[in-house]
């Protein structure tokens, strides 16, 4: 539970600012803090809108209380937050505690939201703080879309154009591929699609990767942020261009274009008399909040649309200058005053106008965000904005009822009107009368200039009702919540503010009314319609029953889902066998042992209520108490267990055999007592049995009742017993000798880690043991370590599987040693079956049998018990290793390899007999090319790098390759194969075969690769001589650079570089090693140059070539993404605004 407080800042006492102090009730998740205004005249529902804004949930999955009170119904019957004052007692500030329903799904949340709150979009992100999905509600009639990191600009968008009839309609009526592969990059089929879903689905909110995916988008795109107007415009010009050839070609054109002109004109009054006309087409409407050198903004988007038509005045030092016109008389040039602007030719039917809220201030040299309040009017006359001879423009076809031709030309002329007196054009008879356009969207930025957050509030044309489109989150809206989108007045810095109309979209009334049509539910779909809409926009039967089939699998997959995250994986076992059973958490104990009892064939003939589950510790064999007792009934397993807990069997041999009882709350402790306790042995040398016994103690017990319990059971004298307190550790080890009143359960925290042994000591010995020196030369010293690094192998039984076998053996031992008693047991020879183990990926055999169990990790950790498998057949031999071969062509740059094939290496012959075994499994054009007129095949071998899959280290022909390259150890095995024109050069381990580019910057070029062998000796100087020697370079003059990728560099990347180094310079600060002044490798290219060749001039063609080279280099180093051409156009987005 968390409490946040926000400062009052008000003033004003009828409406003032309070502080508010948010509580979240959520039991198993941490919750960060965020910040909100509230202000006392505010509706109690904005509480509820704010919550889930912030934590990115419904506001269903959350109740609010005030003093103890849910607080719902004044949000339904529109109370204030003065309202809510009373029940808190207080005037200063309000407790809201956020009660929350139930437990959130995290990591699904996150991948549908990608953010989780105000804080994390800012870049305030915490590790702790969980996310919530939130959706629309049943109630909301409406889809919402999922937010995939920062696609919300993309989401108010399409909502937007979703609710626009006729575009919908259009985007219905577009002929879209069949072709399941093709559909997939068709953004006209995904965006048909799309609608579809919002259209049909009953889910709360839907998903829009499939549309980016189809824009070429990858994963990374969806968090970065752009412009709502500039992604209009893009994917506008890409729908143009899918479209051409259809009947739909002009479905953008008719809906959103509009026609205006450029034009300088003379002044009323003037002599010379001439007129320049330019005609543009435009999608939008961008309008000036502040005019450049006005530090006043304008007040509403009419006064917006009137500066946007508003000539200006070319005079004085600015005066027009006229061409000479011989038709009319003008022989000469001549300056003359004029006016200059734009007029509105023809207004679009879907008037898209966008308010330029972002500006850069010159004074602080920074981005800001304009949010002086402009306003804007639901009901826009148009008339007046259009010029005296309007342009004739194609109509938008609807398919429902279409207007009377004739009257829609009427209405047309009617709606037409002239550019107002200011530009010196009188308006025409006809501009009288009113053009008006309907807003049906409003498109909203919060945030500032360098971050925020887009959302959208939309009319539903039909029923005339706003609602709210943030993201998965769709609710009911009204005029005053539009109206706080104006903005404020003058200049402020509060949260509110910042939450300001960006654009804007008017639809043109059709006859002077509105229409209402609606759209009948589809045949392919058997659920109720969510909403009507006025257009006949129905989408096609398939692409219904393609929805339909999509939900059905999708709720399908969230079952499967729902299924696997209440399934538990429980690890039973039973003797040598192990089993992983998976089970419902709220299905019963009962259920559970069925489950158990059907996965094991020893349990299938013994009754049920034979069996009982014990808690486990396999690691340590150690077995715990009952999972549940007798006197418990029947409960569901999620109240007794927890998910991957580790049990084992117990079983009776009737009903009529009690089972063993333990006290409550007792824990197991392994105990290992000497021979001369056990009665196997009595005499003066110390040794611990090698079967240890288990004892249960309470929590309080101590020292003293551990020996008790051992008198009682083997009937020795407490007064002659020692505990030592052993654990074993891959680490350290250590030894303690506890007093008897010290508790068991303070020593250490996990009593499963622990070895305990208990001995009879003589009591003038007793003394000495607190000594940790004195301990490690008495009797008991060798007792215990011989005891604690031993360890139990359980295996399996080949002729019963129902039997396990097991031997207690000491780590130290070999596996030879260990498979021989094996062996005895089995009554098998060695020879005849192989020893595996479970490893991460399957059963590894294990066959290098002169290690120790130790070396072999059998015992990792200090565990007591490790289970292996044996299987019939003959082992492998140890040395033999499968390793994928790749063939190198170290000729190209960069360097490139592919596989040939898989092919069995022994490691312990040299490098040079390998050579020779693999020719007989190289492909015939292969084996042509390789030269052995010296007896070994002119080959060479590497071995892959560390840290990177190539090509790195030369192997020596006279060695074994387990001397220089430990396959074992190699997850992945594999080697490169080289073909050389003679034997390999590299003799010596500790030497290094260099390949080295010669770079003449003089010729822009580089040389073929050549190799160099560097002795582990050489010193820089040395390496300087040869060098010099090779390259017919003065050693002063010679220039190298740092160590490269296979890929090499670019000429380019190589002229840039500036870090050629000087050996010589070298060679005086280091007298050692050039291998390791230099940190040579045998990996990658190393570049020289003389220091004195100077740079060739490039012509522009070659400039080009080299850019392309540099490029193509680039990109074969970096994954290959397939990209289409709106991703290309997308790049060239600006980026006015980067937040969430």
């Amino acid at each position: 539970m968390q409490e946040l407080a926000l400062v009052a800042c008000g003033d004003n006492e009828a409406n003032v600012d309070i502080n508010v102090i948010f509580k979240d009730v959520l039991p198993s998740a941490f919750l960060s803090r965020w910040s909100k205004s509230l202000r006392t005249l505010d509706k109690a529902s904005i509480l509820y809108e704010q919550v889930a804004s912030e934590k990115l949930c419904s506001s269903e999955d959350f109740d609010l209380f005030v003093a103890d009170q849910n607080i719902e119904d004044y949000a339904k019957n529109g109370k204030l937050i003065k309202d809510l004052l009373s029940l808190d007692d207080h005037t200063s500030r309000l407790v809201v505690e956020v009660r929350y329903v139930k437990e959130m799904d995290f990591a699904s949340a996150r991948e549908s939201t990608g953010y989780s709150s105000t804080a994390e979009r800012n870049g305030f992100m915490s590790a702790t703080r969980p996310v919530f999905s939130y959706s629309t509600g049943p109630k909301c009639k409406f889809v919402g879309l999922s937010n995939q990191g920062a696609t919300c600009y993309m989401n108010s968008l399409l909502q937007s154009l979703f609710m626009t009839p006729e575009f919908r309609e259009g985007v219905y009526q577009i002929t879209v591929e069949q072709d399941p592969v093709k559909q997939k990059d068709s953004i006209c089929f995904q965006l048909q699609y799309l609608f579809a879903q919002m259209q049909l689905s009953e889910k709360h909110s839907v998903e829009t990767k499939g549309l980016t995916r189809s824009f070429g988008w990858s994963g990374a795109d969806a968090f970065q942020q752009h412009d709502v107007q500039e992604l209009c415009r893009v994917l506008f010009d890409e729908l143009e261009e899918r479209l051409k050839g259809t009947p739909k070609e002009h479905l953008i054109k008719d809906l959103f274009e509009g026609i205006m002109e450029s034009y300088v004109r003379n002044i009323p009054g003037a002599e010379v008399k001439f007129e320049s006309l330019k005609e543009e087409p435009f999608m939008d409407l961008s309008l000036n909040i502040k005019q450049f050198g006005n530090p006043h903004p304008i007040k509403s988007v009419e006064e917006g649309l009137a500066n946007f038509i508003k000539p200006e005045t070319l005079d004085g030092n600015n005066q027009y200058q006229l061409d000479p016109d011989p038709a009319n008389g003008r022989t000469e040039k001549m300056m003359v005053d004029a006016y200059k602007g734009l007029q509105l030719a023809d207004l679009p039917y879907i008037l898209t106008i966008q308010l330029k809220r972002f500006d850069f201030d010159y004074e602080t040299m920074r981005r800001i965000k304009i949010t002086d309040r402009v306003t804007f009017p639901e009901m826009l006359d148009a008339s007046s904005y259009l010029c005296r001879n309007p342009k004739r423009k194609r109509r938008m076809s609807i398919t429902e009822d279409p207007p009377d031709e004739q009257d829609g030309e009427s209405q047309r002329m009617e709606g037409d009107s002239n550019l107002h007196s200011s530009s010196n054009c009188e308006p025409s008879e006809s501009a009288r009368n009113p053009l008006w356009y309907d807003l049906y969207s409003v498109m909203v930025h919060s945030g500032s200039a360098f971050g925020g957050h887009y959302y959208a509030y939309v009319k539903d044309l039909a029923e005339g009702r706003w609602y709210k489109f943030n993201d998965a989150m769709v609710t009911e809206a009204c005029w005053q919540d539009v109206e706080s989108t104006f903005g404020a007045y003058g200049a402020t810095t509060t949260y509110l503010t910042t939450a300001t109309a960006y654009m804007l979209l008017y639809r043109r009334r059709e006859d002077g009314r509105k229409v209402q049509r609606k759209l009948e539910v589809p045949e392919a779909s058997n659920k109720p319609r969510r909403f009507h809409f006025h257009c006949a926009d129905l989408c096609s039967q398939e692409l219904a029953q393609a929805i339909k089939i999509s939900e059905e699998a999708l709720k399908r997959e969230e079952e499967e889902l729902r299924i696997k995250r209440n399934t538990w994986q429980i690890n039973v076992f039973h003797g040598f066998y192990h089993s992983t059973v998976n089970i419902l958490k709220d299905q019963s104990y009962h259920q559970l042992l069925v489950r158990v009892r059907e996965s094991f064939n020893s349990l299938k003939d013994v009754d049920i209520d034979c069996i009982r589950l014990r808690k486990y510790n396999p690691s340590n064999d150690l077995l715990g108490l009952p999972v549940l007792s007798d006197e418990e009934d029947n409960p569901a397993i999620e109240s007794i267990l927890s998910c991957n807990i580790n049990l084992a069997v117990e079983t009776r041999m009737d009903l009529s055999m009690p089972w063993k009882q333990f006290q409550p709350n007792s824990s197991p402790v392994r105990v290992w007592l000497s021979r001369d306790i056990v009665g196997d042995v009595d005499s003066a040398i110390l040794q611990f049995s090698d079967e240890n016994d288990v004892f249960y103690l309470q929590e309080e017990d101590t020292v003293l009742d551990l020996k008790r319990l051992v008198m009682h059971q083997y009937g020795v004298d407490v007064g002659e017993l020692v505990v030592a307190k052993y654990r074993r550790h891959s680490i350290h080890r250590e030894v303690q000798f506890p007093e008897n009143a010290t508790r068991l359960k303070r020593m250490f925290s996990q009593w499963e880690e622990d070895f305990f042994f208990v001995a009879k000591i003589k009591s003038e010995m007793l003394n000495s043991l607190n000594d940790v020196h004195l301990f490690k030369n008495s009797i008991m010293s060798p007792a215990v370590l011989e005891a604690s690094n031993k360890i139990k192998i359980l295996f399996n039984d080949l002729q019963n599987q129902s039997v396990g076998h097991s031997i207690i053996t000491p780590i130290s031992d070999s596996l030879q040693s260990a498979k021989e008693r094996m062996s005895s047991m089995l009554e098998m020879e060695c020879e005849k079956f192989k020893i595996l183990r479970k490893a991460e990926n399957g059963m590894q055999e294990l066959n290098r049998m002169q290690m120790s169990l130790a070396d072999l990790g059998i015992s990792r950790g200090g565990e007591y018990i490790t289970r292996l498998h044996v299987e019939a057949g003959a082992p492998s031999k140890a040395s033999i290793y499968q390793v994928q071969l790749h063939l190198v062509d170290s000729v190209k740059q960069p360097l490139t390899w592919k596989e040939l094939s898989t092919v069995e290496i022994d490691d312990d012959l040299t490098v040079a007999q390998i050579k020779v075994n693999l020719i007989e499994n190289l492909p015939d054009s292969l084996k042509c090319k390789i030269d052995s007129t010296d007896g070994v095949p002119h080959l060479r071998l590497r071995a892959p790098s560390t840290l990177r899959f190539c090509p790195e280290l030369v192997l020596c022909d006279d060695m074994k390759l387990s001397s220089q390259y430990q396959l074992e150890n190699i997850s992945t095995k594999c080697l490169f194969l080289e073909l050389l024109p003679q034997l390999e050069p590299k003799t010596r381990a500790e030497s290094l075969a260099v390949q080295l580019v010669r770079w003449r910057p003089s010729e822009y070029k580089c040389d073929p690769v050549e190799e160099m062998i560097v002795e582990a000796e050489d010193t820089i100087d040395d390496l300087n001589r040869k060098l010099a020697a090779r390259s017919q370079i003065e050693h002063t003059k010679l220039r190298l650079t740092q160590r490269s990728n296979w890929n090499g560099f670019a000429k380019l990347d190589l002229v840039k570089y500036h870090d050629w180094n000087s050996l010589l310079a070298h060679a005086k600060m280091s007298s050692g090693s050039a291998i390791q002044a230099l940190a040579l490798k045998e990996e990658g290219f190393y570049y020289y140059k003389d220091g004195d060749e100077e740079l060739k001039e490039l012509t522009e063609e070659e400039k080009k070539l080299v850019s392309a080279e540099a490029e193509d280099l680039n990109n074969s180093s970096r994954k290959y993404s397939f990209t289409s051409g709106l991703k290309e156009k997308q790049g060239t987005i600006a980026e006015l605004v980067n937040g969430v």
